[in-house]
């Protein structure tokens, strides 16, 4: 099923976080996710979606392969936020997600607002 929406300011909380998925460098590639998602009948024209999902594989790949002892995004122990660009990225992820019908169950498991580390 093919959207012919976009990701614009009627549908993402903040213009910041536009301009953080304009400059952020995702380590997971946006087109490994296009593949994934056209494997289950999804698609897109806006490709900053595939970014999105991009950020998603990555936290949870992140919080998956983490030790206690490495320098993760996350630390395993008390789920603080170490990257302040991707905790503003994960902090409107899930409002973006549901904005696109995605169920975000699996988003918050790892988002505890409560538990961030940084002031709300």
């Amino acid at each position: 099923m093919e959207t012919n929406s976009s990701l614009s300011t009627d549908s993402v909380p903040s213009a910041a976080l536009l301009q953080h998925l304009d400059e952020y460098f995702p380590k997971f590639s946006p087109e490994i996710t296009k593949m994934i998602c056209k494997a289950h009948g999804l698609s897109t024209k806006d490709e900053r979606v595939h970014a999105l999902f991009s950020i998603v594989v990555e936290i949870f790949l992140d919080k998956l392969f983490c030790s206690p002892s490495s320098s993760c995004i996350y630390d395993v122990d008390n789920r603080n936020k170490k990257d302040l660009k991707t905790h503003l990225i994960f902090s409107e992820l899930v409002e973006v997600l549901k904005d696109y019908d995605i169920d975000t169950e699996f988003v918050n498991r790892f988002h505890q607002p409560n538990e961030t580390g940084f002031e709300q």
